[in-house]
C-alpha cells in the first residue's frame, strides 16, 4: 500500500483536536489540541510533532473553523486519503457514514437538539470539503456505540408514536470516549465498568462486557449530568412556568444550554479550574452539585450492572482534576471504590488502593484513534 494519511477532527463543546495519521499502521504524525474555543481568553493550543511539543495562545482562533485553518496552514496535508469527524447526531445515520449533502443537511436540521455541536461540525465539514474537494469526508457518529442499549433503557414514558414517528428516544453521546475507556478496562479484565467522561460536557456510561448498557445523556446532550454550561437533568415543567413568568423562549434556551450548569450556579465563566479556585459559597455549591450529579448516575448504573469491577475517568476534568475525582470516589466508597490519595494526586493510571474491590482508572481518552480505526475500516484503506 502506498503511504498516505488521514486527518481526524474532534470538535468538543469548548475544544478541538486534530490529528494526522500515516497509513498503513495508523502512525500519529502531528496533532493539535485547542482549548477554550469561544471563551473570553485567547485560545490555548498544543502542537505535537516528531516527539516534540509546543504550546501557546492564539487570539485569532475564536471558532472551530479558525482552528481548522490554523492546522491546515501548519501541517503537511498532501496525500490525504480521507478526513474523519467525530460527529454527534443524525437521525438518518448511526455509526459510520459518508458525509454527503443529505447527511450534513440532516445534521443542520438537528441543530436545535445539539446546538453546541451540530452547527460547528457542519460548518467544519463544509470548510474541509471546500479545502479538499476530492477527499472523502466520513463521520463516526457518537450514537453508534450506544446502539446496544436495550429499548427499555432508551424509551421515554411518552406516547409511543413519538418514538416511531419522530425518533424521540435516548440517543447517547460521547461514544468514542466511552468506547475507548471501556475497551481499555475490558482489556485488563474488568467486565462491569462505569465510564465517567468529565469535561466541557460530561456523561456517565454503564458498560457490560464492552457494550453500552445505559448512559446519562438522553435525546440530546442537554440532559444527564450537570455540565459546564448545560443544566443537565431538569423538570420539564420548568419551561412553561418560566414562560408564564415572562421569559422568552430564547432566554430559557440560553439559561439551559449557555448560561446554565456550573456557570449558572457559580456565576463565573464555567471553567472548572476557576470554580475550584473560587472560595465563594456559589462556587462551592456548583462543585458540590456537579459531583452529586455524577455520583447519582454511578449509583444508578451500579444497580443496573448488578455490581461493578471498575470506574474510569476521562475528559479534561476527569483526567486532570484530582480534587473532583477524590470527591466522587469518596462519595461511592460504600460500593467498594477505595481511593489512593497519593496516586490520585499524581494522576496515576490506577488511583484506587491495591486492595480496592472496585478499581478506579484514569484513562486519557484517545477518541481520535477510535474514529481513525472506524474510518479505515469503513473505506477499506
Amino acid at each position: 500500500m502506498q503511504e498516505c494519511s488521514i486527518l481526524i477532527m474532534n470538535v468538543g463543546s469548548t475544544s478541538c483536536k486534530i490529528k494526522q495519521y500515516l497509513l498503513p499502521g495508523l502512525r500519529e504524525c502531528i496533532s493539535m489540541r485547542f482549548a477554550g474555543i469561544g471563551g473570553e481568553k485567547p485560545c490555548e493550543y498544543v502542537v505535537k510533532e516528531n516527539g516534540k511539543s509546543q504550546s501557546g495562545q492564539e487570539a485569532s482562533v475564536r471558532t472551530y473553523g479558525d482552528a481548522i485553518r490554523f492546522f491546515l496552514e501548519r501541517a503537511n496535508v498532501r496525500d490525504v486519503a480521507a478526513v474523519g469527524f467525530k460527529t454527534v447526531l443524525s437521525l438518518r445515520e448511526e455509526g459510520v457514514a459518508e458525509l454527503t449533502d443529505e447527511v450534513i443537511a440532516d445534521m443542520r436540521a438537528l441543530s436545535g437538539v445539539c446546538p453546541a455541536h451540530n452547527p460547528p461540525y457542519a460548518d467544519a465539514i463544509e470548510q474541509c470539503r471546500a479545502a479538499m474537494p476530492q477527499v472523502p469526508m466520513v463521520g463516526s457518529f457518537e450514537t453508534g456505540f450506544h446502539r446496544t442499549i436495550p429499548l427499555h433503557n432508551r424509551i421515554y414514558g411518552l406516547p409511543y408514536e413519538w418514538y416511531e414517528k419522530y425518533g424521540v428516544r435516548k440517543n447517547g453521546f460521547h461514544g468514542a470516549s466511552h468506547e475507548y475507556a471501556s475497551s481499555y478496562a475490558v482489556s485488563r479484565g474488568y467486565q462491569k465498568v462505569i465510564c465517567c467522561h468529565l469535561g466541557g460536557s460530561s456523561s456517565v456510561c454503564a458498560v457490560s462486557d464492552g457494550k453500552s448498557l445505559d448512559i446519562s445523556f438522553g435525546f440530546s446532550p442537554q440532559s444527564g449530568v450537570m455540565q459546564l454550561y448545560r443544566a443537565g437533568d431538569t423538570d420539564c415543567a420548568i419551561v412553561p412556568w418560566l414562560q408564564q413568568c415572562g421569559l422568552t423562549q430564547s432566554e430559557i434556551e440560553k439559561g439551559f444550554s449557555v448560561n446554565g450548569g456550573l456557570r449558572g450556579i457559580a456565576g463565573i465563566n464555567g471553567d472548572m479550574r476557576d470554580i475550584l479556585a473560587d472560595e465563594t459559597p456559589r462556587a462551592r455549591l456548583a462543585v458540590d452539585a456537579f459531583v452529586a450529579s455524577v455520583v447519582r448516575y454511578i449509583g444508578a448504573f451500579y444497580a443496573e450492572l448488578g455490581g461493578l469491577d471498575a470506574i474510569t475517568f476521562s475528559g479534561g476534568i476527569g483526567e486532570n482534576s484530582p480534587s473532583i475525582r477524590e470527591k466522587i470516589v469518596h462519595a461511592v466508597a460504600h460500593i467498594g471504590a477505595n481511593l489512593d490519595e497519593k496516586k490520585n494526586a499524581e494522576n496515576s493510571e490506577v488511583i484506587s488502593t491495591d486492595c480496592s474491590p472496585v478499581k478506579v482508572l484514569v484513562v486519557p481518552a484517545d477518541e481520535e484513534r477510535i474514529v481513525a480505526q472506524k474510518v479505515v475500516s469503513f473505506l477499506k484503506l
